[in-house]
């Protein structure tokens, strides 16, 4: 958990309670032990004067804790100061208003138990709370991710990719989400930030980022992906964190325009289909299907392997080949796990799917 704490604020988290010392299970029983929770702790004894504390932990705490004493403007118990809590510094020693060091029965006790007086000490120090306020240390969980496009053509200009993040958070509930779109030169990157429904324990963002026409064309990914919650405990996910954890992680951007005009456009072909990979994901070896049918007799065409970086690992096909149906295993037993694209392209046009190797 990220925190930060300034001079001015000390007191308050004295009082409000990072409090790591518990009183029933800690306090309570070493004035048990020391013989105060019968007759009187300190005092004179007998009915001149002394502490009554009670027995039972609800009992002393409430006779202790905020209760003036018979010395001068001290309190029993001060939270938050020591140094003031009158029946602190009676077990210290002797000390000013008379009466014998506490407990009057067994005076060296805490000279004999001094970890459990520094006990004492420090249970004021953090507040003298009654019940250990829990600080919640759990960061929130990122349960879906999904990028709605796997490919974005800006043929027509800019366009806009969809991402939904769902996330949980066991403690104080969701804060906020931030992360970014960056491309696979490393130099390009696109920031996203939105707020959940502050306390919520599961909610849902979604971005809708738009792609300028001048956005570098290739794949994009998101990175380091922060979700933070209301106490500001948060969680990072990484790329690789993403892929590993199945998730959606990035998206290919293309601009399909024709930049050329071909002598002899029967050599393209008038449709081409590239299907889901099949078992995706997978481990060590995919299939992967694809679809020409072309008004020639061969079509040029292209299928490649991609990482999430955007360098090529595979070249599975190269060259004219003829139409018709096709299925090609990839054997990726020599790539670490994560998210990778296939590629498939045919004349001057491309498709994309996207493959997740989990080992």
């Amino acid at each position: 958990m990220k925190k930060t704490i300034s001079a001015i604020f000390i007191m308050f988290s004295v009082m409000n309670a990072q409090s790591n010392v518990d009183y029933t299970t800690e306090v309570y029983p070493i004035f048990s032990s020391a013989g105060c929770l019968s007759g009187y702790c300190h005092g004179a004894g007998g009915n001149s004067g002394g502490l009554t504390m009670g027995s039972d932990a609800a009992t002393v705490y409430s006779n202790i804790v905020d209760v003036a004493s018979d010395c001068g403007s001290l309190d029993l118990i001060e939270p938050g100061d020591p140094s003031t809590s009158h029946l602190y510094l009676k077990c210290t020693t002797s000390w000013s208003c008379g009466g014998d060091r506490m407990p009057r029965n067994n005076q060296s006790y805490f000279t004999t138990n001094s970890g459990e007086l520094e006990t004492i000490r420090v249970w004021i120090e953090e507040g003298a709370l009654e019940q250990v306020q829990q600080t919640d240390t759990t960061p929130p969980t990122l349960v879906n991710l999904t990028i709605e496009q796997d490919t974005l053509d800006l043929i027509n200009g800019a366009d806009t990719v969809s991402i939904i993040i769902v996330a949980s958070d066991a403690g104080s509930g969701l804060s906020t989400c931030m992360g970014n779109l960056l491309h696979s030169n490393n130099t390009d990157m696109i920031s996203f930030t939105g707020a959940f429904t502050a306390g919520d324990s599961l909610d849902t963002l979604a971005f809708n980022i738009i792609m300028p026409d001048s956005s570098t064309l290739g794949n994009w990914y998101i990175s380091g992906l922060q979700l933070t919650d209301v106490d500001g405990n948060d969680t990072t996910y990484s790329t690789s964190d993403l892929a590993s954890g199945g998730f959606d992680v990035g998206f290919v951007l293309v601009n399909s325009t024709v930049v050329s005009v071909d002598a002899n456009p029967s050599s393209y072909p008038e449709r081409f289909t590239l299907f889901s990979n099949y078992p995706n994901p997978f481990n060590p070896a995919t299939t992967i299907r694809f679809v020409i049918e072309s008004e020639s007799i061969l079509a040029t065409s292209l299928l490649q392997i991609y990482d999430i970086n955007g360098h090529l690992v595979k070249t599975l096909v190269q060259g004219e080949i003829k139409s018709g149906h096709y299925e090609i295993q990839w054997d990726a037993s020599d790539q670490p796990s994560g998210m990778y694209f296939v590629h498939l392209t045919v004349g001057s046009r491309v498709q994309t799917q996207k493959m997740i190797l989990l080992k």
